[in-house]
This record gives structure tokens, sequence and C-alpha cells, in this order.
């Protein structure tokens, strides 16, 4: 009985005290003349709808929740591949690894990406589409 209420206490003491995890949207600038998308864990996120693409010369709010959702059991190294396209298709334009705690890693252009003159700025939680041809 004794070692049945230390368990508990301990494992509720253990919740209690877990630190909480902060969470941020990602904010998505699209200056560019293409719509964009990312595939991430082999899915495009065109396929949530009309907010799963941003459109040209436009801004969008990915949410925390949409967020863990969509990188799975990767929280913390979520890897996107980012497109020119509003479903995914043709070649990849860059690549952005994503902390959903602290936000964007790296992100790299593709050749396409480099022979298109697309280019990223990259802030803690915002990324920026610039470039790309006219």
């Amino acid at each position: 009985m004794f070692n049945q209420k230390f368990m508990t206490a301990l494992i509720v003491g253990s919740v209690i005290c877990m630190p909480t995890l902060a969470l941020a949207s990602l904010t998505i600038i699209n200056n560019s003349n293409q719509d964009s998308t990312s595939k991430i864990n082999g899915l495009c996120t065109n396929m949530i709808g009309d907010s799963g693409i941003t459109h040209k010369h436009a801004s969008n709010v990915v949410s925390d929740v949409a967020i863990s959702l969509i990188c799975g059991a990767n929280p913390e190294n979520c890897v996107a591949q980012v497109y020119a396209t509003p479903d995914c298709s043709k070649a990849a334009i860059g690549e952005m690894n994503f902390s959903q705690t602290k936000g964007i890693k790296t992100v790299t252009l593709s050749d396409a990406g480099k022979k298109a003159n697309y280019r990223f700025i990259a802030e803690q939680f915002k990324i920026t589409l610039n470039g790309g041809p006219a």
C-alpha cells in the first residue's frame, strides 16, 4: 500500500513539475509571383485545402496545432521541402528544417531554386520567400 501511494505521488509530482513547451505558429510571407506549398513527411500541405497554400504576394499563418499534426513525431526536427507551385509539383526550390519550440533552424535553396533566383529570409518563426521568375 505504501509503495502504491509513493508511486502515485511520484508520478503526479513529475507531471506537475514537467516544463511546458512554448509552441508558436509559423508565418509564411510569399513575395514571389508563384503560389507556394511544402511537402512534410511525404504529404503536400495543399491536402488541408486553401490554408495549406501560401498564395503569391500574400501571407499565411500556420497554427501551432497544425504544425504539431503535420510534423508528427518530429516536432524538433520537422523538414519541409518547399515548392513554388500550389500542389508540390515540379522540383522543390528549397528545404527548411524547423523546431516547433525554437523556430527555423536552417533553410537551403535547391539548384532549381537558385536557377530560378529565389531567396529565403528566415527569422525565428517567420520565413519570407522572395524572387523567382517574373
